[in-house]
């Protein structure tokens, strides 16, 4: 009969062997669970969006009426309305009703904002977003007939309540003849977004610019976010 048994060293490099394993598993299974808790958040988030989209569209007597205003909704308001219809908690099974709000941004007529903050056991969740292209909107010219008259506003806004507008600026380019090509006549020079999310203003032409014989006109303005992404557009008064 063989009784023979483990020597040390077998017991030694089992027990070693397994606390390899172990330690190469404990961190994998430890990240999963963090990306797990960070989606499920990040879901709740879109969730609370989506429900005060549609209760602002439901209600346009509650959106901000001038450019760049903003209200507050919360997410009780959407709970007691049933436009959320269970009450929300984290990954941690805490609370996330009271103190949370989405922050609604008039940007221009029609459009809007929404900036979602979510308070879970009386702590911000702060979910990892990627970041945004800045939107250019409202883009366009105005009194196209009166050149001592003749403006052009814009609206730039940034989606990512991370980020903010770092600066942009714009070029004024006019066409003096049928068939010449634009010529820049002003540049505006880097400005200081100081670090807004939203920002519009009309220029009229005659307040750059001293004289210009013609009323084909283009603008081309940039805006850079603090993240270092920029979005360009341009447009024509012909």
């Amino acid at each position: 009969m063989n009784n023979k048994g483990f020597t040390l060293v077998e017991v030694l490099a089992t027990i070693a062997i397994l606390a390899i394993l172990f330690g190469i598993s404990v961190p994998v299974v430890s990240r999963y669970i963090d990306k797990a808790k960070v989606e499920s958040d990040e879901e709740m988030t879109e969730t609370v969006k989506k429900a005060t989209v549609s209760y602002i569209q439901a209600n346009k007597d509650l959106a901000p009426k001038e450019d760049g205003s903003s209200v507050e909704v919360y997410v009780t308001e959407l709970y007691q309305n049933k436009y959320i219809t269970h009450e929300l908690v984290n990954s941690n099974s805490e609370s996330c009703m009271d103190g949370s709000y989405t922050q609604v941004t008039k940007v221009e007529e029609g459009k809007y904002k929404y900036d979602v903050y979510l308070f879970c056991g009386g702590k911000e969740i702060k979910n990892e977003v990627k970041s945004s292209k800045p939107g250019i909107g409202n883009f366009k010219f105005s009194d196209l007939d009166d050149l001592d008259k003749m403006s052009f506003s814009y609206s730039l806004f940034i989606d990512n309540k991370d980020e903010y507008i770092e600066e942009y600026s714009y070029i004024i380019y006019a066409k003096m003849s049928k068939d010449s090509d634009y010529d820049e006549v002003y540049d505006s020079g880097p400005i200081s977004g100081n670090h807004l999310s939203t920002i519009g203003n009309t220029v009229r032409i005659k307040d750059k610019v001293s004289f210009i014989n013609t009323n084909d006109i283009k603008v081309t303005i940039n805006v850079k976010t603090n993240a270092n992404i920029s979005s360009t557009k341009t447009i024509t008064s012909k």
